[in-house]
């Protein structure tokens, strides 16, 4: 796009050389003042063209920071947020890191915020902003491979040698399970996928994720054989909303998206994107999962 001060400066020798061929025409100094008048102007006032700086600024993407642009969350997030930021008046654009990456990246203000996390994330990450208003409500549960087990709740799992793992960056089911068993060790993998085979390879006897990417997961053709090996043992509690969180310097963007967001739930669009995205995918209701 070209530079400002240099389209000045080309409309004004496009100026003065057509006003040097006019002089030269006439024989001495120009008859006709009007010439002259419209020089001095682009002489005290630079031109402003559409893509000055400050509509540059205005029309800088928003980067939103996702994770998995195949699973559920983030698929519905993109609907949500691509809406939100048209009402807005806001362009956006989804990049896509490792979850504890993610954090680091919105943090340093690499991205503008991150897709979805709890409630609680606030308190851990004092640079980002939550959004007032949720998303939509996801589960968090345990899994095993294990025939028959059964846990008839969380306070179970204290003094026995089960090996525990949870998905990075997924942070209720690292808590939950530390405050369980803090003396015990406690592993984590990148993905879903890895939690489960290491579950199918008697690696590690209980795994923590999202039910719904659980259920994403085993309907993929990689574990659909060995699926039905795998059931849920117990839920860690109601389904949690999720909220978008904002790089602190977005807060007065925070509270206009927390406004369309609430808008956009009484006009049923966010229900309907839900179904959208479970259809799409063939998955039972998220928050049954």
């Amino acid at each position: 796009m070209p530079n400002i001060s240099t389209f000045s400066k080309l409309l004004m020798r496009i100026f003065a050389f057509n006003t040097k061929r006019f002089a030269a025409r006439q024989k001495g100094p120009p008859r006709n003042p009007i010439v002259l008048v419209i020089l001095a102007i682009f002489m005290l006032f630079p031109i402003r063209p559409l893509w000055c700086a400050s509509n540059t600024e205005i029309a800088k993407p928003f980067i939103m920071a996702a994770s998995n642009e195949n699973g559920y969350a983030d698929k519905l997030s993109v609907l949500i947020y691509t809406e939100a930021f048209r009402r807005l008046g806001v362009p956006i654009e989804f990049r896509y890191y490792p979850l504890m990456r993610r954090t680091f990246t919105v943090e340093e203000g690499d991205a503008d915020g991150e897709i979805t996390r709890v409630y609680e994330y606030a308190d851990q990450h004092k640079n980002l902003i939550r959004v007032e208003e949720s998303l939509f409500d996801l589960n968090f549960s345990l899994f095993t491979a294990i025939p028959d087990m059964t846990l008839q709740s969380l306070q179970k799992l204290k003094g026995t040698s089960l090996r525990l793992e949870y998905r990075r960056g997924i942070q209720v089911c690292e808590n939950a399970l530390k405050e369980l068993m803090p003396a015990e060790p406690i592993s984590d993998v990148p993905t879903d996928k890895q939690g489960l085979l290491k579950l199918l390879a008697s690696r590690t006897d209980i795994f923590c994720d999202l039910d719904i990417y659980i259920a994403q997961a085993l309907a993929s053709q990689d574990l659909n054989r060995d699926a039905k090996n795998i059931h849920k043992v117990i839920s860690l509690g109601n389904p949690t909303p999720v909220f978008p969180y904002l790089n602190r310097k977005h807060a007065d963007l925070a509270k206009r998206l927390a406004t369309v967001l609430k808008q956009m739930k009484k006009d049923d669009l966010i229900n309907t994107y839900r179904l959208q995205v479970e259809r799409e995918l063939s998955l039972p209701h998220a928050s049954e999962a």
